[in-house]
This record gives structure tokens, sequence and C-alpha cells, in this order.
């Protein structure tokens, strides 16, 4: 089973990003804003119109540094799965990369999380389901 999750934004402050969203669309907070150390990012999680939107402030040291400095807004997206190991090795076989291997993400209360480069895709996220 794959599911769509939610869709990363990374931004320079969480803060902003939140009072710039709410200038164009229904934004509600769906968690508090979390630090976390196994990504060096900031993060909260809303609800923009419907749809889960992940904002992602990286404090200098972790993988949305880049994406920062490069001026790019849309940095992933993410699937919740039922087998996180499983599908990771079939990802593997079709060519995709892993580029974070599973970690427990803080913002999920500890459920893993794994980022992987698809060459046709780009970033993709894949959330352990709980």
């Amino acid at each position: 089973m794959v599911r769509f999750h939610h869709t990363g934004m990374v931004t320079k402050n969480i803060k902003e990003a939140y009072t710039d969203l709410c200038g164009h669309a229904s934004v509600e907070p769906m968690s508090d804003v979390v630090y976390d150390p196994e990504q060096h990012v900031r993060l909260q999680l809303l609800d923009v119109g419907g749809l889960a939107l992940e904002l992602v402030e990286d404090d200098g040291d972790g993988p949305a540094a880049s994406w920062i400095k490069r001026g790019c807004k849309l940095y992933h997206v993410c699937f919740e799965v039922a087998d996180l190991d499983g599908h990771l090795d079939s990802l593997l076989r079709r060519g995709c990369i892993v580029v974070s291997s599973p970690k427990p993400a803080a913002l999920f209360f500890g459920r893993r999380v794994a980022f992987v480069m698809d060459p046709t895709v780009g970033l993709l996220e894949f959330l352990e389901k709980g």
C-alpha cells in the first residue's frame, strides 16, 4: 500500500512562511513546530486547503540547506507505506538511490522515514505507516 501523505516545502523561516501562506489559502496547523536532530531541521505540518504541507526550515547543516541557497521551495513529496524496508528494496531495483536511510522522525512521533532520489521524479520521502 502506498498513499500520498504530504508535500514538503523548504523555507528560511517557518513563521514567515506560515504567515505568507495564510494570505493565499485557508491554513491550519496540524502540528507544533518541532526540531528533528536526525535531519537538522525544524518542521511543521499544516493543512492547506485540505492538503498536508510540511514546512522544512534547515538549521544550516541539514540536507535542505542547498535547496534554500538555490531558491527552491518545493522539496519533496511524501508517501506513507506499510513496509518501508520492502518498498525501499523495490525502489533500489528500479534504479532509485536512497539518500537518507530509514530513521525515526520527530514530527511523526518516531515513525521511520527515508528519502529516495528517483531520477525521473526527484526527491521522495517514504513514511512508515503507524
